[in-house]
């Protein structure tokens, strides 16, 4: 699986690297972002191995209690919102 189709923009990010002489080669940046992603992907991965098995049996056993779709993307909605007016705020303290 050699051949791979990539965007301008990830062409030019891979150009970047090399010329920086942090990495000799495409294939050098496209491991070190595959690398990257996998130590990434790793702890979600254990997560939903380990533990989701568990808490869903404590769901059907009434052991503990569910939230509601709405009531959990409305979480999720409010944290995403409060990220970004962080990331905004300490943007603006870095000018």
């Amino acid at each position: 699986m050699k051949n791979i189709a990539l965007s301008k923009d990830a062409e030019r990010f891979i150009r970047k690297q090399i010329e920086s002489g942090r990495y000799e080669n495409a294939d050098e940046v496209i491991d070190a972002g595959l690398q990257l992603l996998e130590c990434n992907e790793q702890p979600l991965e254990e997560w939903l191995r380990n533990k989701i098995p568990g808490r869903y049996d404590d769901l059907l056993d009434g052991r503990a209690d569910g939230v509601s779709i709405d009531d959990a993307f409305s979480r999720l909605e409010d944290r995403h919102r409060a990220r970004l007016a962080a990331e905004a705020k300490s943007a603006d303290e870095g000018r």
